[in-house]
């Protein structure tokens, strides 16, 4: 199993190189920097309904802070303020919410073509708008369960909340540790489960759970990593200095950048452990899968006649 891992991680490094990571991340990096508000309004909106608005957007921007800092996170707050200002009457609100819709399913067609580029799989012309609705439903349904596992993990950090306290009283100066480490491996679960449905129903393709899921957990593993080093690195460094007043926007663009290259080397490594593992991933009905050869040309020349 280690050794099967092993070579899989080495072969998907080898071949993630040769595939362009740095314009695939640095295209969805530019690109979700004015959809992330967009989702954010969607989620604070549909999840409203559950929760209330102004608890769920304070722990929205709560999570953003402690990755990006205080000023990167007050620059996607102000753009999300601006944005919901745009809403006035119900028709205008309606045509925004439609805007918004796009915007962020936008972001997820992006994020498909990617993994399909990267998955060698290629979308048959001559889509019909019924096709095309029923991609939009599926990018919207994501940002959805993108909501819904934030949901969880508020109502997990209750929970955690509460068991500290009873650790406290059962282990007094060990509840810390213990509340970290269940907190780290909600965490970890938590975006295994999101990575795992982004490469199990987003792109154009058939794969089975265990890989898509296995798949998930390494990236989910390097994510929370690359989070960790990236929010330390990127909050500490004296961006300002060089930057000035645009540094929240560099740092929010760099964190997208970096989290992008994490998440494309995953989702070739899904693929090359779901060929391991002999369940490999296969062209969704709408789609076809192409194969990248190289071709020597002869260098002789062209006989005249």
């Amino acid at each position: 199993m280690l050794r099967q891992l092993y070579k899989t991680t080495i072969l998907s490094i080898k071949e993630y190189r040769n595939s362009n990571p740095l314009q695939l991340a640095s295209s969805t990096a530019f690109f979700t920097l004015f959809a992330l508000p967009p989702i954010l309004i969607i989620l604070i909106s549909v999840l409203g309904i559950i929760v209330k608005p102004d608890m769920l957007r304070g722990e929205l921007f709560s999570k953003l802070s402690a990755v990006l800092g205080d000023k990167s996170t007050e620059t996607v707050n102000m753009i999300f303020r601006n944005f919901r200002a745009l809403a006035g009457d119900p028709l205008r609100s309606i045509l925004g919410f439609l805007f918004l819709t796009f915007v962020a399913t936008t972001l997820m067609s992006l994020i498909k073509r990617s993994i399909n580029q990267l998955w060698h799989l290629k979308v048959r012309e001559g889509a019909t708008i019924r096709e095309i609705l029923a991609g939009r439903g599926l990018s919207f349904l994501v940002v959805l369960i993108s909501g819904l596992l934030f949901l969880l993990s508020l109502v997990s950090d209750t929970f955690l909340a509460f068991l500290g306290s009873r650790l406290h009283a059962l282990f007094p100066g060990k509840d810390v540790f213990f509340i970290k480490t269940i907190n780290f491996l909600f965490s970890v679960l938590s975006i295994t489960g999101w990575f795992g449905i982004i490469f199990k129903l987003l792109p154009n393709a058939r794969i089975a759970w265990k890989p898509a899921l296995v798949g998930g957990f390494c990236t989910a593993l390097l994510f929370t990593l690359g989070k960790f080093i990236l929010g330390r690195v990127l909050i500490r460094s004296d961006i300002g200095s060089v930057f000035g007043t645009s540094a929240s926007v560099i740092v929010l663009l760099l964190f997208i950048f970096y989290s992008s290259l994490i998440f494309y080397y995953g989702a070739v490594f899904t693929k090359n452990y779901a060929a391991a593992i002999g369940r490999p991933v296969r062209a969704a009905r709408q789609s076809v899968k192409f194969k990248i050869i190289e071709i020597e040309e002869s260098n002789s020349p062209v006989s005249k006649h």
